[in-house]
């Protein structure tokens, strides 16, 4: 196939003669093109290589391209095989999904999830907030280089405990009576609106 001068003659029908699985008749542009890339003739394994990754790729562009890039969710995410997605920055990486030019390759789509989570750490550290450990057994420690008032609530939404949180100085949070999960900290204040996610185990 790969040799063949007209690739674009190849066909679904084609493909299915082979022992490969996930092949989409939308995508079959997708497989025309990384055909003609791949160099001599190709096995069944390197054909399978070739359907999973265009596959992948379209469904990435479809994410880039639509207007509605809030569309995207986490277990897209995911299912997409890109590690370290964590939910509350979603938004990060639709505002990245959309400044990006062109096609996103997986490790492009990846970067953009690594850079949204290091801002997210980063601005934790400029907002002067630490929590720790994170995950822990369920006694967490608050620090902060401001005055807050600090909601902890569960993955529902239900509001679990209510703290005032003083200017450095060390607070604890106890959930040792909780069930193991994730839990939410909103710190919030005059200037400041902040969520982050704790895990206890």
């Amino acid at each position: 196939m790969a040799a063949d001068d007209d690739a674009t003659s190849l066909t679904i029908d084609m493909i299915n003669n082979f022992d490969v699985t996930n092949v989409i008749t939308e995508n079959l542009e997708f497989y025309i093109y990384f055909t003609e890339l791949a160099d001599g003739l190709l096995t069944v394994e390197e054909l399978q290589e070739i359907i999973d990754l265009a596959n992948a790729l379209a469904e990435i562009n479809t994410m880039a391209e639509d207007d509605d890039a809030s569309e995207l969710t986490i277990q897209d995410l995911i299912d997409l095989g890109i590690d370290n997605v964590i939910a509350e920055n979603l938004d990060n990486y639709i505002i990245g999904i959309e400044n990006a030019d062109g096609v996103l390759t997986l490790e492009e789509l990846q970067a953009i999830i690594d850079v949204a989570n290091l801002i997210s750490v980063n601005e934790n550290s400029f907002l002067g907030i630490s929590i720790y450990p994170n995950p822990s057994n369920g006694i967490f420690t608050i620090e902060t280089e401001g005055n807050f008032d600090v909601t902890i609530t569960d993955i529902s939404g239900k509001v679990i405990q209510r703290k005032d949180v003083a200017c450095n100085v060390s607070t604890t949070i106890d959930l040792t009576n909780n069930a193991n999960g994730i839990y939410f900290i909103k710190f919030q204040n005059n200037e400041v609106v902040k969520t982050i996610k704790i895990i206890k185990q």
